[in-house]
Protein backbone atom coordinates (compact mmCIF):
# COMPACT_ATOMS: atom_id res chain seq x y z
CA UNK A 1 0.00 0.00 0.00
CA UNK A 2 3.00 2.32 0.76
CA UNK A 3 4.42 1.94 -2.41
CA UNK A 4 1.22 2.97 -4.64
CA UNK A 5 0.95 5.77 -2.25
CA UNK A 6 4.49 6.70 -3.49
CA UNK A 7 4.21 6.34 -6.49
CA UNK A 8 1.08 8.36 -6.92
CA UNK A 9 2.55 11.10 -5.09
CA UNK A 10 6.03 10.90 -7.58
CA UNK A 11 3.32 10.59 -10.49
CA UNK A 12 1.48 13.82 -9.43
CA UNK A 13 4.49 15.35 -9.23
CA UNK A 14 5.94 14.36 -12.28
CA UNK A 15 2.75 15.74 -14.44
CA UNK A 16 4.72 18.42 -15.84
CA UNK A 17 7.43 16.39 -17.35
CA UNK A 18 5.10 13.49 -18.69
CA UNK A 19 2.52 16.23 -20.25
CA UNK A 20 5.69 17.67 -22.04
CA UNK A 21 6.56 14.10 -23.48
CA UNK A 22 5.25 12.68 -26.79
CA UNK A 23 2.70 9.98 -27.28
CA UNK A 24 2.77 6.00 -27.57
CA UNK A 25 5.90 5.19 -29.30
CA UNK A 26 7.25 8.61 -29.45
CA UNK A 27 7.26 8.56 -25.37
CA UNK A 28 10.78 9.10 -23.86
CA UNK A 29 9.04 8.97 -20.11
CA UNK A 30 7.32 6.53 -18.63
CA UNK A 31 7.07 5.66 -14.95
CA UNK A 32 9.78 3.08 -15.22
CA UNK A 33 11.95 5.29 -17.43
CA UNK A 34 11.97 7.83 -14.23
CA UNK A 35 12.85 5.27 -11.56
CA UNK A 36 15.96 3.91 -14.07
CA UNK A 37 17.27 7.53 -14.28
CA UNK A 38 17.51 8.22 -10.80
CA UNK A 39 19.52 4.40 -10.01
CA UNK A 40 22.21 6.40 -12.14
CA UNK A 41 22.59 8.57 -9.30
CA UNK A 42 25.20 7.65 -6.67
CA UNK A 43 26.59 8.23 -3.13
CA UNK A 44 29.65 6.49 -2.00
CA UNK A 45 31.80 6.54 0.44
CA UNK A 46 35.54 5.90 -0.49
CA UNK A 47 38.60 5.44 0.99
CA UNK A 48 41.99 6.61 -0.45
CA UNK A 49 45.26 6.43 1.20
CA UNK A 50 43.54 6.75 4.98
CA UNK A 51 41.21 9.36 3.49
CA UNK A 52 37.69 9.21 3.18
CA UNK A 53 35.29 11.08 1.23
CA UNK A 54 32.11 10.84 0.00
CA UNK A 55 32.19 10.70 -4.20
CA UNK A 56 28.36 11.94 -5.55
CA UNK A 57 27.50 11.71 -8.72
CA UNK A 58 26.77 15.51 -10.56
CA UNK A 59 22.97 14.89 -11.85
CA UNK A 60 22.78 15.26 -15.61
CA UNK A 61 20.14 17.67 -17.08
CA UNK A 62 17.37 15.20 -17.17
CA UNK A 63 18.05 13.77 -13.88
CA UNK A 64 18.60 17.05 -12.02
CA UNK A 65 14.68 18.04 -14.02
CA UNK A 66 13.15 15.09 -12.01
CA UNK A 67 14.86 15.79 -8.66
CA UNK A 68 13.30 19.32 -8.88
CA UNK A 69 9.68 18.22 -9.71
CA UNK A 70 9.79 15.24 -6.75
CA UNK A 71 11.68 18.56 -4.48
CA UNK A 72 14.62 16.35 -3.63
CA UNK A 73 18.14 17.92 -3.37
CA UNK A 74 21.18 16.19 -2.95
Amino acid sequence: MLAYYLQWHMKQRLAPLFAQDGTQKNRRWSFANVLERLKAIRQERAKLNGIAFDQVTVPEEDQQRILELLKVKL
